[in-house]
């Protein structure tokens, strides 16, 4: 029997050009990992945007009543022109007007034409953060430095009684903004 000759099977040279593709493509790979990390050390580094909280502002103002108990229960939001101008009520005779807080008052009259003659009292706290304004019909106010609860008047009339409190930048804080104490 013939001894089996080994079967000896030839190829093609191999080509280098798919192993010099595949080297050329991890040395570019390698490269840019190389250049994105120096980028990412040598770049500055921004502190995160910190975002502010949504306008969910649900702080309330404290205060004591600024008239008579029925006053801070019932007195409503009074809406001019689309703008919030105060909180207000009709009042009895000898209704008194309380200071809210600390602070010095400046009182003025005026007419208004076919609606009669209105107290304007101003009240600015010591801190110079708040102003409380009080328009009534017919008062006797008290005017100068006064303290939070200490009555600034007394209304003559039965009549309105409106009463605005601004922020330190003179804008109106709304009823919903503000817990009168005997409200608690």
């Amino acid at each position: 029997m013939p001894i089996d000759e080994p079967v000896v099977i030839t190829t093609s040279p191999k080509s280098k050009i798919p192993k010099l593709l595949i080297l050329g493509l991890v040395a570019v790979l390698l490269t840019a990992i190389v250049i994105f990390t120096i980028y990412q050390k040598l770049s500055i580094k921004h502190p995160p945007v910190v975002l502010p909280p949504p306008a969910t502002d649900t702080t309330k103002i404290s205060l004591p009543c600024p008239s008579t108990p029925q006053f801070c229960q019932s007195a409503k939001e009074v809406i001019e022109d689309g703008q919030f101008k105060g909180i207000s009520i009709s009042v009895e005779k000898n209704s008194p007007i309380m200071a809210v807080f600390d602070g010095k008052t400046l009182t003025r009259s005026y007419t208004i034409a076919k609606k009669g003659t209105f107290t304007h009292i101003t009240l600015t706290s010591t801190k110079g953060d708040l102003t409380a304004v009080y328009y009534l019909s017919k008062a006797s106010p008290k005017e100068g430095p006064v303290k939070k609860g200490e009555i600034i008047g007394t209304t003559a009339d039965s009549g309105i009684l409106m009463f605005l409190l601004l922020d330190k930048n003179h804008q109106p804080i709304p009823k919903s903004k503000i817990v009168f104490e005997n409200e608690k």
